[in-house]
């Protein structure tokens, strides 16, 4: 029922093909967790400090 809901993957799908809509605030950040996520998953290597930067800086917005 909501977009909080729904695990990345199947976000940037449903998204992707136009199925939900998603706030740009919240799509910047969810594909930005998304990349990361395939990056440590599927290429198995440490993030570039400039994605870790961001997914740092973002997980230090959502946190108080």
């Amino acid at each position: 029922t909501s977009v909080y809901d729904l695990e990345l993957r199947h976000l940037v799908h449903f998204r992707n093909c136009g199925q939900i809509q998603v706030p740009p605030e919240v799509w910047t950040e969810v594909r930005l967790c998304y990349d990361a996520r395939n990056s440590l998953m599927h290429q198995r290597n440490p993030l570039e400090l400039s994605l870790l930067r961001q997914v740092l800086d973002a997980a230090a917005r959502r946190c108080p």
